[in-house]
């Protein structure tokens, strides 16, 4: 297995972050509809089935696939390990620190206050997974996605998830303000308030829980 770093393309990027999002999602709600019975979508976006960690974890994955080639598995393992943890931590300090809320704890499995033991190793093993039976499929796929049509796709799939992404972090920065400012103080966060009000969210993002509540 082989991917050349010239192969590297933005439309094969994006497609990889947009099947990372969607995948992503369907797999936590599998695990949480065996864990506990009942089905749970987990989404970080305002609009679509879409997680931003796992679609930024599967670009990281891929990328160091690509850079990792040809090194011990142990070392793979280790890097994995590594960038899988970054790209968590970092996800888990924005929202912490932006929005004022959290989506997951690990209790005393907790590295930190983001990470967990058993979360670090699986981002080792799966990144290992990744490289070994996802890279020769994926390499396969991308032998189909030069054309002028993939890269009109790319260009419109940007720009919706650039407006999906300012949209969504404007609404979760006014959620978490919410806590110790329940009433508005602009026209935006009273159209905020207005159109995306707390029990719609909690509802949609079942998963987050404000600080301090």
């Amino acid at each position: 297995m082989t991917i050349a770093k010239k192969e590297i393309k933005y439309q094969n990027v994006l497609i990889l972050f947009m099947v990372g999002c969607v995948l992503g999602v369907i797999l936590e709600g599998l695990f949480c509809y065996f864990r506990r019975g009942e089905w749970e979508t987990h989404v970080t976006f305002l609009w679509g089935p879409f997680n931003i960690v796992y679609g930024l974890g599967a670009v990281v994955m891929y990328l160091a696939s690509v850079s990792l080639d040809g090194k011990s598995t142990f070392t793979e393992f280790i890097w994995f390990t590594v960038l899988g943890c970054s790209v968590e931590w970092l996800m888990g300090f924005i929202q912490d620190k932006m929005f004022n809320s959290y989506s997951w704890s690990y209790g005393k499995y907790s590295i930190g206050k983001y990470l967990s033991v058993p979360f670090a190793l699986a981002w080792g093993l799966l990144g290992l997974m990744f490289m070994k039976f996802l890279m020769p499929i994926i390499s396969k796929c991308f032998e189909h996605t030069g054309s002028k049509r993939w890269q009109k796709l790319s260009k419109i799939v940007t720009v919706f998830m650039c407006i999906n992404l300012v949209f969504s972090v404007a609404v979760f920065t006014r959620w978490g303000q919410r806590v110790k400012n329940p009433d508005p103080r602009t026209a935006i966060e009273r159209i905020i308030d207005r159109v995306y009000p707390s029990d719609y969210l909690q509802s949609r993002f079942v998963e987050w829980k404000m600080n301090g509540t």
